[in-house]
């Protein structure tokens, strides 16, 4: 996947990895979706399993403030 929104948990996150992986049946593709929203804090889901048995967890990342320049 290119390009893509994915909605979870009241937010709408932009899909920064989209993956179906073929490698059983194929009404049983595998998934790999990473999704994110990008305030201060990097927050999104991630989604894994097949798409009969999707899995996901949270994750968020702090991003550090840009340090400012002491005087001197």
């Amino acid at each position: 996947m290119e390009q893509g929104r994915y909605a979870a948990y009241g937010q709408t996150l932009d899909i920064e990895r989209g993956v179906l992986r073929f490698l059983g049946p194929i009404d049983t593709p595998g998934l790999d979706v990473l999704a994110c929203a990008e305030p201060s804090v990097k927050a999104g889901v991630q989604v894994g399993g097949t798409v009969q048995r999707p899995g996901g967890k949270l994750y968020s990342i702090r991003r550090c403030p840009t340090p400012k320049s002491s005087p001197g």
